[in-house]
C-alpha cells in the first residue's frame, strides 16, 4: 500500500450537523416577525411587515421566483392582476 502525503491525501469528511427546520417553523417566525413589526411604538415598522408577508407568500408558492423572460414559454401562464383604484363617492 502506498503512504500518502500532506500534498496527496484526502481531505477528512466531517458530518454535518442535523438542522430541523421545517417550512412551517418558517412561517411561524415569519409571522411573529410581522406581528413585532405592526404592534412597534410609536409607529409600525411597515417595511419589515410587508417583507415578512411577501416571503410567507413565496414560502407558499404564492410567487414564482422566475422573472419573465420574452424567451420563458412558462412565463406567459403567470398570472397578471390589475389593480384599479377608485375614489370612494361621499
Amino acid at each position: 500500500m502506498k503512504k500518502q502525503n500532506a500534498k496527496t491525501a484526502l481531505p477528512t469528511v466531517r458530518a454535518e450537523p442535523f438542522i430541523d427546520y421545517s417550512v412551517r417553523d418558517s412561517f411561524l417566525k415569519l409571522c411573529t416577525i410581522q406581528e413585532t413589526a405592526l404592534a412597534q411604538e410609536p409607529k409600525p415598522d411597515f417595511t419589515a411587515a410587508l417583507k415578512s408577508e411577501e416571503l410567507k407568500g413565496k414560502l407558499c408558492g404564492l410567487y414564482p421566483n422566475k422573472k419573465k423572460d420574452s424567451s420563458d414559454d412558462e412565463a406567459d401562464s403567470y398570472p397578471i392582476i390589475a389593480v384599479q383604484f377608485v375614489e370612494k363617492e361621499e
